[in-house]
């Protein structure tokens, strides 16, 4: 497909939402960048060959089997995997619990959403090649809390300009000086922001009117031309807000599945809200005046989800006692899921690791 990365079509605007919808799905690393390496060399010599010798006719038959059989040994390679990753033990540490409170029968599910005021990635200078093992959250709490920290297990990235941004005076302006790419945002110590931790499973038994959406309104602002935050989380049945907070033109597509896509205009300063979010899903939201602007909108079905920050922590609190499954997603690294159980009197540490996609 040869296509500028300022053009666009409604045909890559589909691409993109397909693969975003796909991100959301906890499925283990497939064949190896070398197994497809190898398999694309081997393809390449057979078709040499049939081209050398001229017989089309029968060596395809040949060709065609090999690469049936190549196919079969990365898809069994790939559920091996998958079965093996469903077995690995979710990290989770308990802790002691404190003085018990009386906890009502229906505890009210308070409302936990932490939109993080926007990251400023570190500069190259800051940066450490290896960063260390970080300690485990050692935080007690009495009244059914889950909290923890997202860690990345590999060498922090160094931070990348966003191309174009000289181009447009108003936004170099803005900043004096370039905008980094958060798409990865590690701190020093392994903390990884902009990753949404939520309850997946386990609220089967309640209904949806003993979780209304929180009170507060989740907000996606423009402001010297990047989005802030990066990723934001809103529930079903929850509008976003959607702010200009610069006195030039802006537009916010946002690139939905199961929820309506639009593309609204906000010429200078103003804000206006999306209609209410109706189905759970994760999706991108761009402005097409500016490419290198973008976040991330995910939309979950219950109250219990929260946005890392600079540190990578995270807490859900107002959980009634318990078996859940918590899944954390980033928009480069993927998903990961682990079950806690939590009673009525302590709350429990769980840490979420991510690791470099290869």
């Amino acid at each position: 497909m040869n296509a500028h990365p300022t053009e666009s079509s409604e045909g890559d605007d589909l691409l993109d939402r397909a693969i975003a919808a796909v991100r959301d799905l906890p499925v283990p690393p497939g064949p190896s960048a070398l197994t497809v390496g190898r398999t694309r060399e081997l393809l390449n010599r057979h078709a040499h060959r049939d081209r050398q010798a001229s017989r089309p006719l029968v060596l395809r038959p040949a060709l065609l089997s090999l690469a049936a059989a190549i196919a079969i040994l990365c898809a069994s390679a790939g559920i091996y995997s998958y079965a093996m990753h469903r077995q690995q033990p979710a990290i989770a540490h308990k802790d002691q619990t404190q003085t018990p409170t009386p906890t009502p029968s229906h505890p009210a599910p308070g409302p936990v959403k932490v939109n993080p005021a926007p990251v400023t990635p570190p500069t190259p200078e800051n940066l450490v090649k290896a960063p260390p093992t970080p300690a485990p959250a050692t935080v007690a709490y009495a009244d059914s809390v889950i909290s923890g920290r997202v860690i990345f297990a590999g060498v922090a990235p160094i931070p990348a300009a966003l191309p174009g941004v000289n181009l447009m005076p108003e936004c170099e302006k803005a900043h004096g000086g370039p905008i980094y790419d958060e798409s990865l945002v590690v701190a020093p110590d392994g903390s990884l922001a902009n990753v949404v931790v939520s309850v997946s499973s386990g609220l089967s038994g309640w209904l949806r009117d003993e979780f209304p959406p929180p009170p507060s309104q989740a907000v996606l602002n423009q402001k010297g031309c990047v989005f802030e935050p990066h990723v934001v989380a809103v529930m079903v049945g929850e509008p976003l807000l959607v702010k200009n907070s610069d006195p030039f033109l802006h537009n916010v597509h946002i690139m939905a599945v199961n929820n309506a896509a639009e593309n609204m205009g906000q010429p200078t300063i103003g804000e206006l809200a999306t209609e209410p979010f109706e189905a759970p899903e994760v999706f991108r939201v761009k402005c097409d005046v500016h490419p290198w602007m973008q976040a991330w909108v995910r939309v979950v079905d219950n109250p219990w989800f929260a946005v890392t920050g600079p540190d990578g922590r995270f807490s859900l609190r107002g959980l009634p006692a318990g078996t859940y499954t918590l899944k954390a997603w980033h928009e480069q690294l993927g998903v990961r899921e682990m079950q806690v159980t939590i009673g009525p009197d302590h709350g429990t540490v769980v840490d979420f690791v991510f690791k470099p996609v290869k």
